[in-house]
């Protein structure tokens, strides 16, 4: 029978269930077979639900409960930073592993519940034009998961929509800029300046196709704002087929192109 050699130099096991659960010593075993060390420093009670937390205002007690194995009085995210900066921290981990769990992992949903029904709520807000409270709504889902995507990308679109254009432009780019062309458009952009707040007086500046038809009329809107209030001399809007006729009816761009023909488009600034 071959023996298995250790791969990394110390792993760290933790769980939210409990250092008891029979899926943590599961893990325990495996890990024995992978790491030249295995500590295993887990919340002391049933922690379920609460792996993205850390506490705040409650203090962290620490019980050894054998060697390189303690219980800790909090949640995983606690467990994970007492092994790091106390603990372990003349010797960090090479590797950090969570589980076994006791039935469905469910944590990221409940973030993704939460953000969806903070942005539904803002939604609904602004459809009852309670613009405040939505603004309210929109400012403590952001301060409390300001690093999701999607609540994100919903403070740059409210930003914009309540008229703060080069703030709310600079934040909805800074969150895009990560995604290649192909993610955001069907065809590859010319190689002009992103628009970053300058002044557009006697400037010409496209609004390019991304994502999907509903975002193209959203900023469809924005089309004469450019023009009439910041000055732009003209203001094309680059469209997948089906708003093309739409748009062109609408009369707000100086030009709307279809995203198939942009080959023809006529030299821009931005």
């Amino acid at each position: 029978m071959s023996v298995i050699e250790p791969i990394v130099q110390r792993v760290l096991l933790t769980n939210d269930d409990g250092i008891d659960t029979p899926g943590l010593a599961v893990l325990e075993a495996i890990a024995a077979e992978l790491a030249h060390e295995v500590w295993v420093i887990a919340p002391e009670h049933d922690q379920s639900g609460t792996s993205h937390s850390i506490s705040l205002h409650s203090p962290l007690r620490i019980s050894r409960q054998g060697a390189r194995r303690y219980g800790v009085q909090g949640t995983p995210g606690d467990c994970v930073v007492m092994a790091v900066r106390h603990i372990m921290k003349d010797a960090p981990p090479t590797l950090v592993l969570a589980g076994i769990n006791r039935g469905a992992n469910l944590g990221v949903e409940t973030i993704r519940f939460v953000t969806s029904f903070i942005t539904r709520s803002f939604v609904e807000m602004i459809r009852w034009k309670q613009f405040d409270e939505a603004d309210a709504i929109l400012a403590r889902g952001y301060e409390h998961l300001g690093n999701e995507h999607i609540m994100r990308l919903t403070h740059a679109l409210h930003t914009i929509s309540r008229g703060k254009l080069q703030e709310g432009f600079r934040l909805r780019e800074k969150l895009m800029e990560s995604f290649a062309w192909k993610r955001r458009t069907k065809v590859q952009p010319p190689d002009l300046p992103a628009w970053k707040g300058e002044p557009l007086d006697g400037k010409r500046i496209v609004i390019w196709s991304e994502f999907g038809l509903g975002d193209e009329i959203f900023f469809f809107r924005f089309a004469h704002i450019l023009r009439e209030r910041c000055g732009a001399q003209a203001v094309s809007v680059v469209c997948q087929t089906p708003l093309v006729e739409l748009f062109e009816a609408l009369g707000e761009a100086d030009a709307v192109i279809d995203v198939k023909h942009t080959a023809d488009m006529p030299a821009q600034d931005f």
